[in-house]
């Protein structure tokens, strides 16, 4: 597919991040770490931490000199669950921050900073009681969800106009040369946010069930 180049030699370079969603609640998903060869490294130095290796399914050009043309991909990953990766991706500086403002005062790339905003978006949403229930289809039943009600909301549709390629480089199941829509994938986050706060929120116990102080 490549003929004699190296895979590894397409990679950015950098660490990028691309959001997976899972199943079969959109709390499952999980924020894919990947395109530098240093990932671990790179991922601890902004303060994410327990993470799964994985193979993420992606499209990558088919030479270096390569523009257009691309072919499908998996390349290594790490996969950190929605709930621990808002948190850094929340805690993040605007993409306006001087380069002081960064670990090692090395400036995040693109697709990892438009996460961080989105993030902060879903939990501005969430905050603010933009919260849908939901049933999603799992097999022969139905699973109880949440999902935040942004229909039309303009900040959302500016975004995605501005994700970068690696953002949504997650390889899309009706075309295996094609990558999900940035618009689609920043729904399915924004799902998730909504369901994992939503989860959380039903777990605290109600004051009249907290122990006597």
């Amino acid at each position: 597919m490549w003929g004699t180049v190296d895979i590894s030699e397409l990679l950015p370079g950098r660490l990028q991040a691309t959001f997976w969603p899972g199943a079969p609640a959109p709390c499952a998903g999980h924020l894919a770490l990947w395109g530098a060869p240093d990932l671990r490294a790179q991922a601890a130095e902004l303060g994410f931490g327990a993470a799964t290796s994985a193979l993420l399914p992606t499209v990558l050009p088919r030479g270096r000199k390569a523009t257009k043309r691309v072919a499908p991909a998996a390349v290594p990953a790490m996969l950190v669950p929605v709930a621990p990766a808002i948190r850094v991706l929340a805690r993040l500086p605007a993409a306006s921050a001087p380069v002081a403002a960064w670990p090692g005062r090395r400036r995040p790339s693109d697709s990892l900073l438009a996460w961080s905003v989105a993030a902060k978006l879903a939990l501005e949403f969430v905050a603010a009681g933009r919260l849908v229930p939901t049933l999603r289809p799992a097999g022969h039943v139905a699973v109880a969800a949440w999902r935040l009600g942004v229909t039309g909301e303009r900040r959302i549709a500016d975004l995605a106009s501005a994700l970068p390629p690696a953002a949504h480089a997650l390889r899309s199941d009706e075309d295996e040369g094609a990558v999900w829509s940035a618009a689609a994938l920043l729904e399915a986050f924004g799902d998730a946010v909504a369901d994992v706060c939503a989860r959380r929120i039903q777990a605290i116990p109600r004051a009249r069930d907290w122990p006597d102080a």
